[in-house]
């Protein structure tokens, strides 16, 4: 799930369900008054925190990296369009082989150094030597340059849509390469990442991580974050353990968890009563983790009355998938229908 751009505004308790499709539920907060402490505590059934280098984090901790770290654009599912972020303008040549983005200005890194277009370079070259997660998003790119503090130029080997690869959930943060002292290894830097640190731009910075707790990872707010802080926002993000699905559903309830990120459909329903709580959708997938043999995923793909399959997992609240790419996804065709045969081709 990529977090929202921007500071988190003080809103809501949120839960979410699990299996095909699944629910959140949000309550209100007060608004933070001057000084006060108000955070946003997000329930999670597992560990949050995998790796905390932003070129080659690939896992869980995404919930925490959009909020620390930012990319040159965002990409926006509602409207199905490319957004600023650190880049406030982009274009690109006739034929698709070089990216112009100009940078915005001002921006500086939660290590106090000025973002700029070099720092930006350096940040993408380290994620695409290291070629470690998701750095193959920038493998249309040849060469980089940084001709003045905003601008930032890519020369790519084949055509590509770099606006919206700047945009991915991984491996298009831009971070400071500096963070372990200047001229550190891409392996010295790994190692900083490693105790718990952070080098992004985004509003919040790591406080504590603590592997292993329950309260494992605190973020607090970045006070010169470039966004500003005007309005109501939360000023700190907590990330807790909770395992079991029943006691983060009684944790919401008593105003102890903000977010939980998997509640059974029973859960949801029992919850729904509650006026404190506010019901909002969100996707999940019945995916090969979930079926790991081969024959039963080919029975779930054949499975002749499969509207009722989803419903059932979903408790009312399914989507039936008819296209090989699921709704929220950019790439996503409703008119791609997906024949049952095609369960035993891919699976």
């Amino acid at each position: 799930m990529r977090s929202m751009f921007g500071p988190r505004r003080v809103g809501a308790r949120l839960l979410a369900g699990a299996l095909v499709a699944s629910l959140a539920v949000t309550a209100l907060a007060g608004a933070a008054s001057a000084g006060t402490r108000v955070a946003f505590t997000y329930g999670s059934h597992v560990a949050i925190v995998t790796d905390l280098d932003p070129a080659t984090s690939y896992s869980n901790e995404v919930v925490a990296m959009h909020n620390i770290y930012e990319s040159l654009t965002r990409y926006d599912s509602a409207s199905g369009t490319v957004k600023p972020a650190l880049a406030t303008e982009w274009s690109a040549s006739e034929d698709g082989l070089t990216w112009t983005f100009t940078l915005r200005d001002g921006v500086t890194f939660h290590t106090g150094r000025a973002l700029d277009a070099a720092a930006a370079k350096a940040a993408i070259e380290r994620t695409m030597r290291l070629g470690m997660g998701a750095a193959y998003i920038w493998g249309a790119v040849e060469s980089i340059e940084a001709p003045d503090a905003t601008t930032l130029v890519f020369h790519l080997s084949y055509p590509a849509p770099l606006d919206l690869i700047a945009a991915a959930q991984y491996a298009s943060y831009v971070y400071d390469v500096n963070a372990a002292g200047e001229g550190a290894s891409d392996e010295d830097l790994a190692a900083w990442f490693g105790e718990g640190k952070d080098a992004g731009s985004g509003p919040y910075a790591i406080t504590t991580w603590e592997p292993g707790a329950e309260f494992e990872l605190t973020l607090d707010a970045f006070p010169g974050y470039w966004g500003g802080w005007t309005d109501a926002h939360y000023t700190a993000i907590d990330y807790r353990v909770v395992p079991e699905a029943t006691t983060a559903a009684q944790l919401l309830q008593a105003g102890e968890l903000s977010f939980a990120d998997r509640l059974n459909p029973q859960l949801v329903a029992s919850l729904r009563g509650d006026e404190a709580l506010q019901d909002v959708g969100r996707l999940a997938v019945l995916g090969h983790q979930a079926i790991e043999r081969l024959v039963l995923r080919q029975a779930a793909h054949l499975h002749r009355p499969l509207h009722d399959l989803v419903a059932a997992a979903g408790a009312g609240r399914g989507v039936h998938v008819v296209a090989p790419v699921r709704a929220a996804h950019h790439r996503h065709h409703a008119e791609v229908d997906i024949r049952r045969e095609i369960g035993r081709a891919h699976v």
